[in-house]
């Protein structure tokens, strides 16, 4: 679920810890 570009790297770092 990728909405914007920052989203974007706050769900990588929420996905892998």
């Amino acid at each position: 679920m990728i909405w914007r570009p920052r989203v974007a790297i706050t769900e990588a770092k929420t996905s892998i810890p």
